[in-house]
């Protein structure tokens, strides 16, 4: 076989895929740092720092949540609404109370009561609960008067409020309350035991 010979300008060319591979690993990496930011609190505000505690989103909210599904709930002036990872504010802070996105929907309360928006800023379900959590499994758990119960993200009830106390639905089965028995119910509502 004979020996292959290579002028400079070949070995350059051998050197470009390697470049491009180290400029793709390293914007992995950077792309990876940007998602799992942290939230930290200094002189009573609220921003975010990347792993090795550079800060990407500068002190400036009265409160801060992790991000869940890309964004992150902040409130500033006692209004709340969300940020992307770069800092930018991508739904207003306009609502009286926000909690996470799960599940492409996130309970918002206007006015006392609480309803659902999607990540455009629509609102999908009106706000009519008095109490709201977010989806699980596609299901919600609200609270109408004292009563709770579950609804699908069509905001139509799968299970009408009538329990004393409820949690989310995790891997087919909720924990609810009524008339002062703890008990484990299956999406249609029927009682189980939990194995």
């Amino acid at each position: 076989m004979l020996p292959i010979k290579l002028s400079i300008p070949h070995y350059l060319l051998l050197l470009i895929p390697i470049i491009i591979l180290l400029a793709i690993a390293y914007h992995h990496v950077k792309l990876k740092d940007v998602a799992e930011l942290t939230r930290i609190r200094v002189d009573g505000k609220w921003g975010y720092s990347d792993a090795r505690g550079n800060i990407i989103i500068p002190m400036q909210f009265d409160d801060a949540c992790p991000f869940s599904e890309g964004l992150a709930r902040v409130t500033r002036d006692q209004k709340s609404g969300y940020i992307n990872s770069t800092g930018n504010i991508v739904i207003d802070l306009k609502y009286d109370e926000v909690l996470g996105f799960l599940g492409g929907l996130a309970p918002v309360k206007i006015g006392g009561k609480w309803g659902y928006i999607n990540k455009s800023d629509l609102l999908v379900i009106p706000p009519q609960f008095d109490e709201a959590w977010g989806f699980s499994e596609g299901i919600a758990c609200v609270k109408v008067e004292d009563k709770y119960g579950y609804i699908a993200k069509s905001g139509q009830y799968i299970l009408s409020p009538q329990y004393g106390s409820a949690r989310s639905f995790s891997d087919g089965i909720a924990y609810i309350e009524i008339d002062g028995q703890i008990k484990y119910i299956d999406k249609k509502g029927r009682q189980i035991i939990p194995q």
